[in-house]
């Protein structure tokens, strides 16, 4: 097992430990160190070659930082030294060079020398490290409710998606939709929707998509309003991806992975020192499966990321690197509800089911409502960044990054609608949901960071400024068949009241013929769906008339090229400073301003074209009290919030607020404030950190529909709750990584139009489970053999919770587990066996139609091997 490295910061205390300045220019470490990483800090080396305690006694020396050997039989291993100017990251990697050791940090002062574990393809492993210099204190001061889910959790678990890996942090679930991004990554924290507060490498990426970890080297999860941080949005927190970087050493990693359900994923991870400037990585992945428990339901993507590392002089860092990544998937319609409104039947077709209590109808949970000859879902992602660090004076960074990125989604899919009443007769419509989108994301990001003091007050700071521009094209897809008219539509079919016996025209969404030809394929058997229909395609050869088609249709879809288009061009600065006014107390301040400016445009074909635009001025915040009893225990209380402004998705998932309109145009931004109050402690010898905090959110100027059915930016929504956490080694062989949240989440002011005025008012939050907790652990029984899994589980989580038409998802608890033995330093035997006892479950709750199935019972082998 990798150790964990539970804060990259460096840390001492001013009466505990402080070394004086060496004559190589070593820096002196105090208190206001936290905020600098190893990364980021270089240091002048001349440790020749011994034993290993006599490296780790030098290394003591020079950097402060304590080196504790695991065990006195390793004190002898013989190490190849430190030479040159490099980061203490780099010079425990030059130390531990063809030892067979690894370098932990166990904690901010400390730096635990073990045997290299299974899972570690290098000496040195950044598992839980705060990426960004916004965070002025290590994870243990931060007055906020932070996670990071480190690279060996991920790996160890056998995640392959965000989605994954994110089930290892309670208190978020996922949401569905019919357009936007309705199968792709719709993470809701604390009970708001934080798709487009998804962030990679600092940065935003709004794009729709379904995200890889194969390139990830943590995963940083904010629960809060995170405006101050993140900017726009971030109502309920927001997510950082931190992705792999070139370093100064060579290595080769891979992996290869078969598993039930046709999986097969096969990945590779090689870093090249190519001279004692430049550094080269390149990792790449390739991925085919099913999906466990569904019929039909596939994954296939493939995916490369090349990056480069130029060390120019002493001082000056150039990062960059590339990603690439393609996916073709044929995606999951998902279940019915059992309670849709009913529409009776006059064809005299019996009614076979009643309405039920509102949660999904599972008739067989390996049906598939889709049509496999039609439903697919392609996803293209390309993005490019390059950073400048340049270490100004000791501690003082200054850094610039500028990243460009391009996503596109293409997708038809077949939902499972329930709005027609269908299934009361054993019926499913079909209906085509598709989409074909484009977006564009240019951003600059210059940040300073640092420390200092004014008299006898120490700072370490953060600031910057920040410009970018996003733009969205979405499209369609020409659908349906051509009416007698040539128009392509939904048909209507002929049919006769049994009653009256009057003919009448009824929508193919009803399903009025059944199913097969006679329906055109619209519709299918509840209890016996046939995947392999054809689809009515666009063609000018046949027309489908108020009568039955008399021959099939060619399968043919045809994209409709008229894309409606947004753009938003974002100006930012910010600021961010903790103080420490004495031992025991400090502050952590931040403010963040952004000028936001979008404009909408639809489809040139549209009559007439409409264009939208909107500015806000956006000034968010964060201060943060901190008590400090000990050294290893932080007591603090917070404030935060966050602003959401009209089209702040851009038009990439579901927004209430979407700016294709003068109402939602003149709409003045959502408002999100928060207090928080916890407590942080280091417990075990600083090995695991231990979290619990209070926190309550209130949200203002939320878009309703009023009574008298107009728009109004005047609802109201509150989220109480508990959040508890620990990270870390409860003891040398035993790793715990879990928690448990509690949210009590209301609709205050809701609105509703006419009689539904107020019917939602005092009712739970959508796709917000009361309670939701994670525990993965993991046990060394032996320095080869380690054994371990976890318990992932959330209470009932509602589409809507309508008192008359209830949308919802039962509560679930799932068990995976693990396994692990190292045969030698580089090959390794990983097994897991995910949902071991094959629950059904959703993973996904829409307002109306359908719920997401989660995956049934999967097993996997995964050879590792590293040199």
């Amino acid at each position: 097992m990798s150790g964990l490295r539970a804060e990259a910061a460096i840390s001492t205390d001013k009466d505990d430990h402080k070394p004086e300045p060496n004559a190589n220019g070593g820096r002196v470490y105090d208190e206001v160190a936290d905020q600098t990483r190893p990364s980021q800090t270089v240091h002048t080396f001349n440790i020749p070659p011994g034993t290993l305690a006599e490296v780790a006694a030098a290394l003591e020396k020079e950097t402060g930082l304590r080196m504790v050997i695991s065990s006195k039989r390793y004190a002898g291993v013989q190490s190849p030294g430190v030479q040159g100017v490099l980061t203490i990251e780099e010079a425990l990697t030059a130390a531990l060079k063809d030892t067979s050791m690894a370098a932990n940090f166990v904690s901010p002062e400390r730096v635990s020398l073990d045997l290299l574990g299974a899972d570690q393809s290098v000496s040195v492993v950044a598992t839980s490290e705060l990426i960004s210099p916004k965070y002025t204190a290590p994870l243990r001061d931060l007055p906020q409710t932070l996670t990071i889910i480190p690279q060996a959790i991920i790996e160890n678990t056998g995640s392959t998606t965000l989605v994954e890996a994110l089930r290892t942090v309670p208190g978020i679930t996922f949401g569905a939709g019919e357009g936007g991004n309705p199968v792709g990554d719709r993470p809701y924290i604390r009970g708001v929707d934080s798709q487009s507060s998804t962030f990679v490498d600092g940065m935003r990426d709004i794009g729709a998509q379904s995200r890889e970890v194969f390139n990830l080297e943590s995963v940083e999860v904010s629960k809060g309003p995170s405006g101050g941080f993140a900017g726009r949005g971030a109502a309920g927190g927001s997510l950082n991806l931190n992705t792999k970087m070139a370093r100064r050493e060579s290595f080769l990693a891979g992996t290869f992975s078969p598993g039930t359900a046709n999986f097969f994923r096969g990945s590779a991870d090689g870093g090249l020192k190519l001279t004692n400037s430049i550094a080269g990585r390149l990792n790449g992945v390739w991925q085919d499966s099913d999906t466990a428990g569904r019929d039909y339901v596939r994954n296939g993507r493939y995916g490369f990321a090349p990056a480069l590392l130029f060390n120019l002089g002493h001082r000056v860092r150039l990062n960059t690197n590339y990603y690439h990544l393609m996916t073709n998937d044929v995606p999951d319609p998902g279940m019915p509800y059992n309670n849709p409104t009913f529409f009776a039947r006059i064809d005299g077709r019996a009614r076979t089911l009643q309405a039920g209590d509102g949660q999904p109808l599972v008739v067989n949970r390996n049906n598939f409502y889709g049509i496999n000859s039609r439903d697919f879902r392609n996803e293209k992602v390309k993005t490019a960044l390059g950073r400048v660090e340049v270490d100004l004076t000791e501690g003082v960074v200054l850094r610039n990054s500028y990243r460009f990125g391009k996503s596109n989604q293409d997708y038809v899919y077949s939902m499972v609608d329930d709005s027609q009443g269908n299934i009361y007769y054993g019926l499913v419509y079909r209906r085509a949901q598709q989409r074909f989108s484009a977006v564009d994301t240019s951003i600059n990001q210059t940040d300073l960071s640092g420390h200092g003091k004014t008299g006898s007050i120490q700072h370490s700071f953060a600031t910057g400024f920040e410009f970018s521009r996003e733009r969205g094209w979405n499209s369609t897809y020409t659908l349906g068949g051509r009416n007698s008219a040539g128009v392509v539509a939904i048909p209507t079919y002929t049919v006769r009241n049994v009653a009256t016996g009057a003919a009448t025209a009824v929508s193919a969404t009803r399903c009025p013929l059944g199913t097969g030809a006679a329906g055109g394929y619209y519709c299918t058997d509840l209890t016996n769906p046939t995947p392999d229909d054809p689809f009515y395609g666009v063609t000018s050869a046949t027309n489908l008339t108020t009568a039955a088609p008399s021959a099939p249709v060619t399968n043919t879809l045809v994209k409709n090229f008229a894309p409606n288009k947004q753009v938003t061009g974002t100006r930012s600065v910010y600021g961010f400073d903790t103080i420490r006014f004495i031992k025991q107390l400090q502050a952590t301040v931040g403010i963040r301003y952004d000028h936001y400016d979008s404009v909408y445009r639809s489809a040139l074909t549209a009559v007439p074209v409409t264009t939208f635009p909107t500015i806000s001025n956006l000034v968010n915040y964060q201060v943060g009290v901190g008590y400090k009893p000990v050294t290893a225990a932080t007591i603090y209380g917070s404030v935060s919030s966050s602003a959401t402004p009209p089209g702040n998705s851009l038009g990439q998932g579901q927004d209430p607020s979407a700016i294709t309109s003068a109402v939602n145009q003149a709409l003045p931004p959502e408002k999100t404030r928060s207090v928080e109050g916890g407590v942080k402690w280091e417990l075990f010898g600083a090995k695991a950190l231990a979290t619990g905090a209070y926190f309550q959110s209130n949200t203002e100027n939320v878009r309703i529909t009023q009574a008298d059915s107009t728009i109004a930016a005047v609802g109201t929504r509150r989220n109480r709750g508990l959040d508890f956490g620990i990270t870390g080694y409860v003891s040398r062989k035993w790793q715990l990584f879990g928690g448990y949240t509690f949210m009590n989440a209301i609709l205050l002011n809701s609105g509703g139009a006419g009689a539904a005025a107020g019917l939602m008012d005092g009712r739970r939050f959508p796709n917000t489970p009361e309670h939701s907790f994670s525990v993965t652990s993991y046990y060394s029984v032996t320095h080869k053999l380690n054994l371990g899994g976890g318990i992932y589980g959330a209470g009932k989580v509602f589409g809507a919770d309508s008192p008359t038409a209830p949308k919802w998802v039962p509560g679930y608890a799932r068990v995976d587990l693990y396994g692990s033995y190292r045969f030698n330093p580089h090959v390794e035997l990983q097994a897991n066996l995910q949902n071991v006892g094959d629950k059904t479950y959703f993973l996904q709750a829409y307002t109306t139609h359908y719920a997401q199935m989660a995956p049934g019972r999967q097993g996997r082998l995964t050879l590792n091997v590293h040199f």
